[in-house]
C-alpha cells in the first residue's frame, strides 16, 4: 500500500510538471501567433516532446510499481497503455 501511496506523490509530481509544460507551450505558441516568428514554434515543439516524455514517465512507473517491471516486447510503448 505504500508503494501505491508514494506512487501518487510522484504523480502528482509529474503532473505539476506537465502544467508548467503546457503553460509554456500555450505562452509560446501565443507569442508566434501574435509575433508571425515562426522561431517561437521550435519551443512549442520541443515543449509537446517534454509533456510526451513526461506521459510516458508516469506511465513507466505505473508499470513499474504496479506491474513490476516493464513490458519487454520492442512496443512496449503501447505495452504500457494497455
Amino acid at each position: 500500500m505504500s508503494e501505491q501511496i508514494a506512487l501518487a506523490g510522484r504523480i502528482r509530481g509529474y503532473l505539476a510538471e506537465l502544467e508548467k509544460v503546457v503553460n509554456r507551450a500555450v505562452l509560446l505558441s501565443t507569442k508566434a501567433i501574435n509575433s508571425g516568428d515562426g522561431r517561437y514554434w521550435d519551443g512549442v515543439a520541443l515543449n509537446l516532446h517534454s509533456f510526451y516524455s513526461g506521459a510516458e514517465r508516469i506511465f513507466e512507473d505505473i508499470a513499474r510499481t504496479i506491474d513490476g517491471n516493464l513490458p519487454s516486447e520492442l512496443d512496449w510503448h503501447i505495452g504500457i497503455l494497455v
